[in-house]
């Protein structure tokens, strides 16, 4: 009862923040020809829009493609994880390839520029990494649109080099090496130059706990100047979270899949449950010369099968509180399949070591039967 009543919580709570969010944006028409048309324009940063690992589109692939229409965008940031890109598995170029092919081919029809930066589905091995530059730009890179600034940075670790073109790299925040520090610090540097500066990365790491690399030497340098906003889309226990930090707003924003009740029963973890009960969620920001606004768009409020309590009553439905404890344990601690490969052979040694055992003992008594 306890969770039915956190889960009512917590989604009548996050339809008041978007319908706050909404009413503030409403101050500014978003649609709305400007009188000074040389400094309006709108952009929506589109988070982890992440395909499924048969090649089909993302979830929600049309509807956002239609909102963004309607918005009457200018330009669209995808903040990474635009496709599944065979992660933990043996790659295979062609598919990934045809993978990008069909997701361009989507958000193409919008017929605005489209930047993105990668994340740890799209670039995860040599194999990825390099269809990856092969069709788009390496982060970290900056354009100028109108006299505003747009910086998109590198947290998958793109110049990362496997021992091997098929090994999984290391899927979390990889720290920013002395030339991206440098190039951001460049960057900044100029800021005069420009009305407003929007930031976009795909992991929220770097700044989502209170005492990183970023605020002891990055949010130093963008306070108290154009920075505005500084956007992640990899979903951390949250698709959506917000924080404004002199002035600045940090805004997680994503969209994901949810996988079926199977999963959830097999992998009770809470932290895994929480995060499929917010909406997928994209950004609308637009500009009017010195003035702007940032509106989070829910999507997928009709078809979620996972944002309503019979999914959750159903899911539920598990083993007993000592098994479930232990395969929280057990997720938390093997979900890398590389972890969960050291088990298995482990496992495997454990049961060869085991028959060698018991064919010896079987043998010693079939000799001594025999005598």
């Amino acid at each position: 009862m306890r969770n039915k009543t956190l889960s009512i919580l917590t989604i009548v709570f996050l339809l008041a923040v978007f319908q706050g969010l909404e009413a503030f944006a409403a101050k500014v028409p978003e649609t709305a020809p400007s009188a000074d048309p040389q400094n309006s324009f709108s952009f929506v940063v589109w988070g982890h829009p992440r395909g499924k690992a048969t090649g089909e589109p993302p979830l929600h692939f049309e509807e956002i493609l239609e909102r963004i229409t309607e918005l009457k965008a200018d330009l669209l940031i995808i903040t990474g994880d635009a496709i599944q890109g065979m992660w933990g598995q043996k790659t295979d170029p062609a598919i990934i390839t045809a993978d990008w092919e069909r997701f361009d081919a989507g958000v193409n029809r919008l017929g605005i520029p489209v930047y993105r930066i990668p994340g740890n589905h799209d670039v995860h091995n040599n194999v990825t990494r390099d269809v990856y530059l092969s069709r788009y730009p390496g982060p970290p890179y900056a354009f100028t649109f109108k006299g505003n600034r747009f910086i998109l940075l590198d947290t998958a670790g793109i110049k990362q080099q496997g021992k091997d073109d098929q090994t999984t790299w290391e899927g979390l925040s990889q720290p920013f090496d002395d030339e991206q520090f440098g190039f951001i610090k460049d960057e900044i540097g100029r800021q005069n130059e420009y009305k407003h500066i929007f930031i976009f990365m795909h992991n929220p790491q770097p700044w989502s706990e209170p005492s990183t690399f970023w605020w002891e030497s990055i949010h130093p340098l963008l306070r108290s100047g154009k920075t505005r906003a500084v956007f992640a889309g990899s979903p951390w226990y949250f698709k959506y979270a917000h924080m404004e930090q002199d002035g600045i707003h940090y805004i997680l924003s994503s969209c994901l899949s949810a996988p079926q009740k199977e999963f959830f029963r097999m992998f009770p973890n809470p932290d895994e449950w929480a995060i499929h009960k917010q909406l997928d969620n994209i950004q609308y920001v637009r500009v009017e010369g010195d003035k702007y606004i940032i509106r989070t768009i829910a999507v997928g409020a009709l078809n979620s099968p996972q944002l309503n309590w019979r999914f959750w009553d159903e899911v539920e439905r598990r083993p007993p509180g000592w098994a479930k404890k232990f395969m929280v344990r057990f997720y938390k601690k093997f979900y890398k399949p590389g972890s969960f490969a050291l088990l298995a052979a482990a496992f495997g040694g454990v049961c060869v070591l085991t028959g060698a055992f018991i064919t010896v003992v079987w043998m010693r008594r079939r000799s001594r039967n025999m005598k």
